[in-house]
């Protein structure tokens, strides 16, 4: 069985997906992604792992989109530390 989260990206609608039991109960995780823009599926993975009573500790990707204020939606959820992005990519 698996769990799912629906999110909206820049340009549509899409949904993430994990196997039940993939991360239990108390468990603290860091979630990586290759790039942050809108937000949506970083978000998005914050909600699933809440969904089973773990503990997102942070976030890092290793490009980040600014223009498209990503950074800014998530903060809620993070915190003001809680990603890390290796590069800023201005103006794509």
């Amino acid at each position: 069985p698996r769990i799912s989260e629906e999110y909206v990206t820049e340009y549509s609608s899409d949904k993430i997906e994990m196997h039940e039991g993939a991360v239990l109960p108390g468990q603290r995780v860091v979630l990586i992604d290759d790039l942050i823009a809108t937000g949506g599926t970083l978000n998005a993975g914050v909600n699933l792992i809440k969904k089973v009573n773990a503990e997102v500790v942070g976030a890092g990707c290793v490009i980040e989109l600014p223009f498209l204020n990503g950074r800014s939606k998530v903060k809620g959820t993070l915190g003001e530390d809680g990603l890390f992005v290796l590069v800023e990519k201005e103006g794509a």
